[in-house]
């Protein structure tokens, strides 16, 4: 890659055969990692921009009917906060069953139907994490931010989690 890649190049192959491994009713996951500044945010904020337009891709069709539920959640300081519900509101993680799967008790889900409504939902929640951050003071811990978006589509359900993570910068 060089200097002026922005690194659609490399991701391009990964994340649009992910996008489509949950849009055909599998599971995938992004983990992005990085120290401060290294363009974690615009990464994630990148992969849901496709995505958002690959789950509704040839929703032209008359049997596709696609729509996409997103759950947004911030993990700071040992609390979990939802980015979608109400200003505040505590997050639940529970475990659901033997096979290590979770959900997030209290968490709103907002449903979209087009690629456009699922961009303001995303855009929306990514607002509520840059305002809840001024509000909040953080302590010393870091804070992990993750987007589950449960595509449904021929009476398939898949799900894209992305989780973005800080490096660590304590000795």
């Amino acid at each position: 890659m060089g200097i002026r890649d922005n690194g659609g190049r490399v991701l391009y192959p990964c994340r649009s055969t992910r996008s489509t491994q949950a849009k055909d009713g599998g599971f995938a996951t992004f983990v992005i990692y990085g120290s401060p500044g290294s363009g974690k945010t615009y990464t994630m904020t990148d992969i849901e921009e496709r995505a958002a337009y690959d789950f509704f891709e040839n929703m032209g069709s008359e049997e596709q009917s696609t729509t996409v539920s997103v759950q947004y959640v911030e993990f700071c300081d040992n609390q979990c906060f939802d980015l979608i519900g109400p200003i505040g509101a505590f997050v639940r993680v529970a475990e659901k069953g033997d096979d290590g799967s979770f959900r997030f008790k209290g968490a709103l889900s907002k449903t979209a139907s087009n690629p456009h409504e699922l961009l303001q939902i995303l855009s929306n929640a990514k607002r509520r994490l840059a305002t809840q951050a001024t509000i909040r003071k953080r302590g010393d811990g870091n804070t992990f931010v993750l987007c589950q978006m449960t595509v449904v589509q021929r009476g398939r359900r898949g799900c894209l989690t992305l989780l973005e993570c800080p490096a660590d910068e304590r000795k």
